[in-house]
């Protein structure tokens, strides 16, 4: 029974209990049915509340956010993340959707052990919905991801909708087949699908030259190819097995393909390090086997690719895509934090120079005959905002301690002239 409906027949039970018979009785139960009306009004706005409180909306969290973008609901997941630092030590909630809240998310994911990407996929998203559930409304409470039993409540809740998933034909991601397991889940079939498909395949790359052994039909192969094309890799194994490429086993070619990215991911390790100050860019990296030290008087992105293609000697359009990509993110990096560092030393310079005008008004004040009342009022105030310079340099809030700091110098000038 809802609460309104369990109201309604209190109520109703009240007014067959009334006396009848007279204009008392009469009006007891126009009084009744009046407050039963007001109560009825009153329940539903009460209802509508409660749904929400609970959950009934189930969009929290809207789908599509990723890195590079700006969003209201970025600063709802970074407000999550930072209730734990050990998943967000930044804990800076731009809206900004950066390399820091990729970050954060890559742990989010594997303190859940699933591949830790950063990518909101499907399973992420719903797990991060998941917990912002556990709020009121749009307030998170403090310190939710680090709470005692929340992970092992929610990856329970989150269970339950993977059963929803599979009953609805949509099948299961990574993390409900890992929740599934680690409950001792895994049916029969899957456990001998499992053990039928396990093709112990390794890939090793070394000097442009792949190495594939795995084993099939109970039988175990090793295969050499020059280069790393997976094409050519994969008409090696088909010659190996005397099959045609067409006709190999799906599962095998899955295996080995996957192995072979993991491989070309681990030989391609460009050991990039980018240095950025004021306007001059060092690029040290790593690139088939040599090292490279590449310094470029600009921080465009554009620029930086160019003198790194002329140092390889390539066009920049053939370059790895991979490489590049890690490039572009290392640079957005190293600009950030040459930012930062700018800002820091122009803030300590203004709190030092604030330091100073407060002194000397000081002084001033002290060596004054007359009345100094207005200029110690000023100096007063130009010690309180220096303090709140203070506390935002403590903040790494850079910015606003060099306007307040810019503020405490002005205010300690003032009273200097009111002396």
């Amino acid at each position: 029974m809802t609460l309104r409906n369990g109201v309604v027949a209190v109520l109703f039970a009240m007014v067959l209990f009334i006396p009848s018979g007279n204009a008392q009785a009469a009006t007891s139960i126009d009084d009744m049915l009046k407050m039963i009306q007001s109560l009825m009004t009153q329940i539903e706005a009460l209802q509508k509340q409660l749904n929400t409180v609970k959950g009934e909306v189930k969009d929290v969290l809207k789908e599509g956010l990723r890195e590079g973008m700006t969003d209201e609901d970025i600063k709802k997941l970074q407000e999550l993340l930072a209730t734990d630092s050990s998943i967000y030590p930044d804990g800076r909630v731009t809206g900004y959707f950066g390399p820091l809240t990729k970050e954060a998310l890559k742990r989010f994911q594997m303190r859940h052990g699933v591949d830790a990407t950063g990518v909101i996929d499907d399973e992420t998203h719903d797990l991060l919905e998941e917990y912002l559930h556990e709020g009121f409304g749009d307030k998170i409470p403090p310190g939710l991801l680090k709470a005692p039993g929340i992970m092992k409540k929610v990856e329970m809740r989150f269970l339950l909708g993977c059963d929803k998933k599979l009953g609805g034909g949509k099948g299961m991601g990574p993390l409900c087949k890992k929740l599934k397991v680690d409950k001792g889940d895994k049916d029969e079939d899957e456990e001998e699908e499992e053990e039928d498909e396990h093709f112990n395949v390794e890939v090793d790359i070394e000097d442009d030259e792949t190495t594939v052994s795995f084993e099939f039909d109970g039988d175990d192969y090793e295969v050499t190819v020059d280069g790393t094309d997976e094409d050519d890799v994969l008409e090696a194994i088909a010659d190996e097995l005397d099959e045609n490429v067409d006709d190999l086993d799906e599962d095998l070619v899955d295996a080995i393909t996957e192995a072979l990215e993991d491989a070309i991911d681990e030989d391609e390790d460009f050991n990039i390090e980018i240095k950025v100050d004021g306007d001059e860019t060092t690029v040290e990296f790593t690139y088939d086997g040599d090292d490279y030290d590449v310094d470029v008087d600009s921080t465009d992105e554009d620029d930086v690719l160019e003198a790194i293609a002329d140092e390889l000697d390539e066009d920049v359009k053939d370059l790895d895509d991979d490489f590049v990509n890690e490039i572009e993110d290392a640079l957005e990096d190293a600009i950030d934090e040459d930012e930062d560092g700018e800002a820091e030393s122009d803030a300590e310079d203004a709190i030092e120079d604030a330091e100073q005008a407060i002194a000397d008004a000081q002084d001033a004040i002290d060596d004054a005959d007359g009345d100094t009342s207005e200029a110690e009022e000023l100096l007063d105030e130009a010690e309180d905002t220096l303090d709140d310079a203070q506390e935002a340099f403590d903040d790494e809030d850079f910015e606003d301690a060099e306007e307040l700091a810019d503020e405490a110098a002005d205010l300690a000038d003032d009273a200097m002239e009111a002396v």
